[in-house]
């Protein structure tokens, strides 16, 4: 925790303030003094003095040793021990004995000779003590840390510490923490002011703890921000490290907070010899160490330290001596990151990004901080993540045409997660995600309490609502990932949590609802009164009313009938659109672009694809794209003509009213349940509501089951062979070569059940449970006699808190003859109390 932690001490806490772990090892008062790490940062660079291997050694022979982990106990439970971990370069000094007069600081007094009221003590370590504070005056809590006496009798050091810190302070970046107030005690120890802010520190808890990379980038790129802010202003941070990165709360979303500008600088002001050097050893740049000239490519060297720890659990070095460590910080290379963790899914773009902040040559490392935070936010484009801090601004100082392709790249912020000129939805998320936390707290304390398995499940599935709303992907998934799991999917899924989780997730489900309720009808009545655009207000309207059925305006102006949207609901429950409905669906996010140029540079883009479509003759997208585009310009949206309807005649009582989604095939997905050649089906239009007759699907077998999704003719015996190998593979751990057979298995024949529980077997694996579960109905849907199937949804089931879904699927599995069953079916009921 950090110094700034507004939470009571806890003894048992690994951490209680920035900069107030345990004091630095070797004696600090009385005895001999330990050696300071400049003597041996100077000793490291002489290999005549050092009792590691010289630089010249054999490179492999000295990586190998690096490799080598030191010990095999769990870096983060025993961080304290590190000396690594510890603020060096105060050694020198010691603190006064019990003759040094001191100032009583009693709690509820004031500080003599200061206008600060003391309220609690927060933490105390080598650097000296923190309390909170009040001004008498103003009423405005404080931290106040008061540094160690020896400290503040250093005058060099002290006035080193203030320019700093008061120049960090002043760079006007809400990413740095804020100080209000130097001052000097009675007694002589100098303190300061800065604002309290509550949250904790980037410390994992043991090396299972990590960061995973969506969240780890929107963080980095925060302190990039700060940092960057930071170094233009001249200053440098010096010490980087987890312990400085502060994390509260804001609206709902972690903001970052950098804490601790001018510790180092301070510490390194201080020699007498004018050559001291300071830094915590596991974070520290060559430079740094060897005392030479630098620049804020040393806190970049810092930062590529940290973001390695946090992915995979412990600093890219670990020796235990301090010299050793400094020596492995100047010469050896750090085990490539994608190595030391191959059982967590770090993307190898981030990684690489990461591996160029430990370059030894900082002329090697990223140039600033903004071309780092560029970098991430490449590394996320190329990965395909979506983070919920998409909205931060684009790095400045970098070339305009990198920045244009970020601008393109970058995941869409907009309604869930809005960018600096999108400001009318802010009220409404804030205050939705303000009453979600009050909600969940309530819920805690006042009894019925979850689990905190339950409530981690809880936040995620609220982080993956939001993330596919973020892509407005509210109720209909990407045409080129039909098996995305949307928004309003997540939210069914909170309210199917069972147990003591069962209100929890039923109370968060009723707040997401109302979010997304609320940004779909402010996109329909935006469009509402645009005539060539209405087409696209009533699709708003129809998925606001899939939220929030008891809309009664949103009913009417979806122009739905209440059968019409009784289907619409249970298909979206399951995902079961259309390639039509969904290629219609993709002008949905360029409607609600809040951004004009945004927007149509996404519609020109989305017609230039849509052209390549209708050179093969794709009725739907001349159809959609011709209503999209008269959308667009009556709502101001400039716009490219759409690409040339193809010659094949279209019968005038298909069309559908302009912008709203056409839905060719409505019904049962193409190839499973379909009619024999020559029936017809009746089929409802959800865009004109009038009911109609599908045409017989011509094919050369004369079945109806030839069409497949992206038009494979269907072959159940390919199919087969196909699942068969991914199955194989998937035996011998070949995931990815696996997943690519079953999803080609798929293609031929979208009822191979091997193929969708191999599916949902590989998301079961990696932890994207919701998947998990989608395959696996679809695979019981399949082979609904397989008791092995069953058991398997039963476990996704139970993975997600569906105990109740999960106990029929093995009660099933029991009536088939599974002997697996029995001991699922206890464990169950022991869920749900039965």
């Amino acid at each position: 925790m950090s110094e700034l932690n507004a939470k009571p001490p806890n003894p048992s806490a690994k951490r209680t303030m920035v900069g107030a772990g345990p004091p630095p090892p070797g004696p600090v008062r009385g005895g001999a003094a330990a050696p300071t790490v400049a003597a041996i940062a100077r000793e490291d660079v002489n290999p005549n003095a050092s009792t590691l291997p010289p630089p010249g050694k054999d490179a492999a022979t000295r990586r190998t040793e690096v490799d080598t982990r030191p010990t095999a106990e769990d870096f983060q439970s025993n961080r304290g021990q590190h000396r690594g971990t510890q603020m060096q370069g105060i050694e020198r000094l010691a603190e006064p004995g019990s003759e040094q007069g001191r100032v009583r600081l009693i709690p509820g007094k004031v500080i003599p000779g200061t206008r600060y009221r003391i309220l609690r003590w927060l933490g105390e370590g080598g650097m000296g003590v923190v309390y909170e504070a009040e001004h008498i005056n103003i009423a405005r809590k404080v931290a106040l840390k008061i540094l160690r006496f020896d400290l503040s009798q250093e005058e060099t050091m002290a006035k080193v510490f203030e320019d700093e810190a008061r120049a960090a302070s002043s760079v006007g970046s809400k990413h740095i923490v804020e100080i209000y107030d130097f001052g000097e005690l009675e007694d002589g120890r100098l303190f300061f002011c800065m604002e309290l802010i509550p949250g904790g520190d980037l410390v994992p808890e043991t090396e299972d703890d990590w960061i995973e990379p969506p969240r780890l980038i929107g963080l980095l790129r925060q302190v990039c921000k700060g940092l960057s802010a930071a170094h233009k202003g001249g200053i440098v941070h010096r010490d980087i490290k987890p312990e400085n990165i502060i994390v509260v709360n804001e609206d709902g979303r972690e903001l970052v907070k950098l804490v601790d500008f001018g510790i180092s600088a301070m510490v390194a002001a201080g020699s007498e010899e004018g050559g001291n050097i300071a830094g915590t050893p596991h974070y520290m740049a060559p430079e740094q160490i060897t005392g030479t000239k630098f620049d804020g490519r040393l806190d970049i060297y810092a930062l590529g330290c940290m973001a390695y720890e946090l992915l995979v659990g412990y600093p890219p070095f670990l020796a235990e001596g301090i010299q050793e460590l400094l020596q492995q910080q100047l010469y050896e290379a750090p085990k490539p990151l994608l190595e030391c963790r191959p059982d967590r899914e770090i993307p190898k773009e981030l990684a690489d990004v990461v591996m160029k902040c430990l370059e030894k040559d900082a002329a090697a490392r990223w140039q600033d901080m903004d071309d780092l935070e560029a970098a991430l936010c490449e590394a996320q484009i190329a990965a395909g993540i979506v983070t919920p801090w998409d909205d931060l601004p684009l790095p400045e100082g970098i070339d305009p045409e990198r920045r244009e392709r970020l601008f393109k790249g970058m995941p869409n912020p907009n309604v869930i997660v809005m960018p600096e000129g999108n400001r009318w939805l802010v009220p409404v998320i804030a205050a939705a995600s303000a009453l979600v936390i009050g909600v969940l707290l309530a819920w805690i304390f006042l009894g019925g309490k979850p689990t905190d398995e339950e409530l981690d499940q809880i936040q995620a599935l609220t982080i993956e609502a939001r993330e596919a709303g973020s892509k407005t992907q509210w109720v209909y998934p990407p045409e080129t990932e039909p098996d995305s799991p949307t928004a309003f999917q997540k939210v069914i899924e909170l309210e199917h949590l069972e147990g003591s989780a069962a209100d929890a997730g039923e109370e968060r489900a009723v707040e997401l609802r109302d979010e997304f309720h609320g940004t779909l009808s402010t996109l329909g009545n935006r469009y509402w009164g645009v005539p060539e655009a209405r087409g696209f207000a009533r699709d708003y309207y129809a998925m606001a009313y899939l939220f929030k059925p008891e809309d009664g305006e949103a009913r009417e102006r979806s122009g739905r009938t209440a059968g019409e949207l009784a289907d619409f609901r249970a298909r979206a429950s399951t995902g079961d659109f259309t390639e039509g409905e969904l290629s219609a669906a993709r002008w949905l996010d360029v409607f609600a672009e809040e951004d004009k140029g945004l927007a149509e540079q996404k519609a020109n883009d989305l017609l230039a694809m849509e052209a390549e479509e209708s050179k093969t003759g794709s009725k739907r997208s001349a159809l959609a794209s011709n209503r999209a585009v008269d959308a667009a310009r009556g709502a101001g949206i400039n716009v490219a003509s759409a690409p040339p309807p193809p010659t094949a005649p279209v019968d005038a009582d298909e069309g559908a009213d302009d912008g709203e989604i056409i839905d060719d095939d409505a019904g049962a997905e193409a190839g499973e349940g379909a009619g024999e050649a020559g029936e017809e089906e009746p089929v409802i239009d959800s865009a004109s509501t009038k009911k109609r007759n599908r045409r017989p699907k011509k094919s050369n077998s004369g079945s109806g089951d030839d069409e497949t999704l992206g038009g494979s003719t269907r072959d159940p015996d390919k199919a087969a062979e196909l699942a068969k190998q991914g199955m194989d593979a998937l035996r011998a751990g070949r995931r990815s070569e696996a997943k690519t057979l079953f999803n080609q298995a798929i293609s031929y024949d979208r009822r191979n059940a091997m193929a969708l529980m191999g599916l949902s077997d590989i998301n079961f694996d990696t932890g994207s449970n919701q998947k998990a579960v989608l395959y696996a109905e679809r695979a019981v849907k399949a082979a609904p006699k397989n008791s092995g199937y069953r058991i398997k949804l039963g476990d996704a089931y139970y993975k997600v808190l569906r105990y109740r879904d999960a106990l029929e699927q093995y009660e099933k599995a029991k009536s088939l003859g599974n002997s697996k069953a029995d001991s699922r079916i206890a464990k169950a009921k022991s869920k749900i109390g039965g």
